[in-house]
């Protein structure tokens, strides 16, 4: 990909990208978790579900930091650095990030249960789709 005039270098965008995800991830993450604990049918297990409604939204949000900041970085490492080689960021590039951190996540949160690999799935596929959707404008904003 031929870099114009002004354009970031490829390693600040990487850093950008990392940031980026590691900002909004947890918290797209954290507000579907707030969302789930209050749908009808069960998706999260009662003891998370209790959990998520007897806690303070900012010790929420701050909880969400704390247990999907990794995540989130770890998906912005994967973006990065899919992005840097190749010099493009297809969808896909999302889910390859996401389900394995959500089925992880699953197994040491949810146990593996239905409605814990469904909302799982929810709070780890959304938020990748936000970010990547959010870096693929920040890198056409960058080269331009």
């Amino acid at each position: 990909m031929p870099k114009s005039e002004g354009a970031l270098p490829y390693w600040a965008r990487a850093i950008v990208t990392i940031l980026i995800a590691a900002i909004v991830g947890p918290l797209i993450g954290t507000a579907l978790m707030f969302f789930l604990s209050g749908v009808p049918g069960g998706l999260l297990p009662e003891g998370i579900v209790a959990e998520v409604k007897g806690s303070p939204v900012i010790f929420g949000v701050f909880l969400g930091y704390v247990v999907g900041g990794i995540q989130a970085l770890v998906c912005g490492v994967v973006f990065a650095a899919y992005g840097w080689s190749s010099g493009r960021l297809p969808a896909k590039v999302a889910l390859m990030a996401a389900v394995p951190l959500a089925l992880i996540f699953n197994f040491i949160f949810f146990g593996m249960t239905l409605g814990g690999i469904v909302s799982s799935m929810i709070i780890h596929v959304v938020p990748a789709f936000a970010v990547w959707w959010l870096v693929k404008a920040y890198w056409q904003k960058a080269e331009a």
